[in-house]
């Protein structure tokens, strides 16, 4: 674990503690256990063991762990005050001088917990893959359309009849999916990977085709 500031971008929030990642990087204050900058890494490596490609597509990346009582947009270094944010996407855009920023909080119920993490680096594996793959996005589209018509998800808020923003909610379909994904057992969404298959098989044709099906701990 490094615990210097380091260069550019990183300076603007502040950064104390630091951790690369092949060509990316996670970064937190102080207040952040060391053990999550361990557990983040953890998770992106078995993550990406499928398709290493994708690794590589997210170098210059940062991805801030917010520790608790600390801020999801000034960690980023965004502007805009939303409250109670647990985690926050800045995908690439040229005007934003880095090709992608990402924070999420690393506690849940007052527990050590990573699957705002997780959620928040599969926007950055839609935001590459997408790149990578021209087929990724309208094969993600019809699988969320598809899922809407048989009346799927019918109670999270990426559903058709609950989103109430002005953007697609097929990145949140995504995100979330992959946390649940990974995510699975006694108390989640679904006791097992398979029952996860049946349930939604457009969703997790592409999670099969990209992801590693190794698990990933929740805690650290």
């Amino acid at each position: 674990m490094r615990t210097r500031n380091v260069p550019e971008a990183k300076d603007e929030i502040q950064v104390i503690k630091y951790l690369d990642v092949a060509e990316m990087t996670i970064t937190g204050s102080g207040k952040v256990n060391d053990n999550a900058f361990y557990a983040a890494k953890e998770i992106v490596l078995t993550i990406t063991s499928k398709r290493p490609e994708i690794l590589s597509q997210l170098s210059g990346y940062e991805f801030v762990l917010v520790a608790p009582g600390e801020s999801v947009t000034e960690a980023i270094g965004w502007d805009e005050r939303t409250s109670k944010l647990s985690g926050l996407a800045l995908t690439p855009q040229g005007y934003l001088g880095f090709p992608g920023r990402f924070a999420s909080v690393i506690q849940k119920r007052k527990k050590p917990n990573m699957e705002t993490f997780v959620h928040e680096f599969a926007h950055a594996i839609h935001a590459v893959v997408a790149k990578m793959d021209p087929e990724f996005d309208p094969s993600l589209n019809r699988a969320y359309n598809a899922a809407m018509k048989r009346g799927l998800w019918a109670d999270k808020y990426f559903s058709q009849d609950n989103w109430k923003r002005e953007f697609s909610p097929v990145r949140e379909y995504w995100a979330d999916g992959v946390r649940m994904w990974y995510y699975v057992g006694v108390g989640k969404e679904f006791e097992t990977r398979d029952t996860f298959k049946k349930y939604d098989p457009g969703l997790t044709h592409l999670f099969g085709l990209w992801l590693s099906e190794e698990d990933i701990p929740i805690g650290y």
